[in-house]
């Protein structure tokens, strides 16, 4: 994981990131300390209600195996004690014949229950990979981009576990 940026797919490790905002904002702008705080806290709390519904939901399904085409939830993946295996590095709608090889020989190996590529990518390999694997390709959401509604974060986390959680039933 290391040098991964994706942590905040990880809700424990985005409160340490809210903290670290806060401190900076309070830090740069002391005379709204009060403000930064109350708003720190409401989100952490949230992303502590968060935490308790990924735990409660994953914990059913102990090391549930997933392919990933893109290298964004290792953090995720280890918090709750699912497995993410093959992943290929962007762009997914550049795979190599190595690549493909690499994600069936995981999918036989680690039994996989599930690929995962990006939303709104519609990617004919990857769609192809799955069916030949006969496996659904679902889309996972890296957060890497969104809209500027407060509660995107939240929503498409949420949506996220519903995905891991039907994947690995």
């Amino acid at each position: 994981m290391a040098g991964n940026p994706h942590v905040w797919l990880d809700p424990v490790l985005a409160k340490q990131q809210v903290e670290n905002i806060r401190d900076g904002l309070i830090a740069a702008n002391p005379e709204n300390k009060a403000t930064y705080q109350a708003n720190a806290t409401a989100y952490i709390q949230q992303l502590e209600k968060l935490d308790t519904e990924y735990n409660q939901s994953l914990q059913k399904y102990p090391n549930c195996t997933f392919i990933s085409f893109h290298d964004a939830y290792p953090y995720l993946a280890n918090r709750y004690k699912i497995k993410q295996v093959a992943v290929v590095e962007i762009p997914e709608d550049q795979l190599s014949p190595t690549d493909v090889q690499k994600a069936i020989n995981a999918v036989k190996q680690y039994k996989a229950k599930a690929i995962f590529g990006e939303p709104g990518v519609d990617n004919k390999l990857l769609k192809a990979l799955s069916q030949d694997l006969n496996l659904t390709l679902q889309p996972l959401d890296s957060l890497e981009s969104g809209t500027l509604d407060p509660q995107h974060y939240f929503k498409a986390m949420q949506a996220n576990l519903k995905v891991i959680e039907n994947a690995c039933k």
